[in-house]
């Protein structure tokens, strides 16, 4: 389990463990992955037209740790555009060792945004670097994982199922607290 890595009203935009709910079901190596962005205080995702980045509630968002850890991996000189070479298509994003074998990715995060470097400690709620729009994405969102390596490996990396340790969901109509649980795409999801 982890915890939220971010505060403020967000919403699921790909999260599930199958194709129906996840567009990552087809990639074994993002297949329980959650694509996630953020509502801002007027409850929409985008001011104004929403083709800028900058018009985007998530571009800049603050991510914090969603770990007790030590940083593995970062990658922060992207720039904030759609990339596809398959070697930088998680854009500017940080590795995360936790537990005894377990990495969590947050990815896509904004160009030089990163604080961290590996070989750093974290703690959960510690402040990492800020929502991008940098590797395989067509709008401002955070990707996160929680992965077998230290490294993202498209060919080899493997996920696995990620739940989260408290939190606040809204699914169909009503906000609940959670505990221990999992998102699933539109699921509306709130950080404290």
């Amino acid at each position: 389990m982890i915890d939220l890595p971010f505060k403020g009203k967000w919403i699921a935009s790909g999260a599930g463990a199958t194709e129906l709910t996840n567009h990552h079901d087809r990639i074994k190596s993002q297949k329980y992955a959650i694509d996630i962005v953020k509502f801002g205080e007027d409850n929409k995702l985008f001011k104004n037209n929403g083709l800028a980045n900058e018009d985007s509630y998530t571009f800049g968002a603050e991510i914090l740790s969603p770990v007790n850890g030590k940083v593995v991996h970062v990658t922060d000189s992207l720039p904030d555009k759609k990339i596809t070479d398959r070697d930088k298509l998680a854009g500017n994003h940080i590795i995360i060792r936790f537990g005894d074998s377990l990495y969590v990715a947050l990815a896509l995060l904004q160009q030089y945004s990163i604080k961290v470097k590996p070989g750093d400690s974290v703690e959960t709620g510690d402040f990492l670097g800020r929502v991008g729009n940098s590797g395989n994405t067509d709008f401002p969102h955070l990707h996160i994982h929680v992965q077998n390596t230290p490294v993202y490996d498209i060919e080899t990396t493997r996920t696995y199922p990620l739940r989260f340790r408290k939190f606040k969901r809204r699914r169909v109509l009503f906000w609940r607290e959670e505990e221990n649980g999992f998102l699933l795409s539109n699921d509306m999801v709130r950080g404290e």
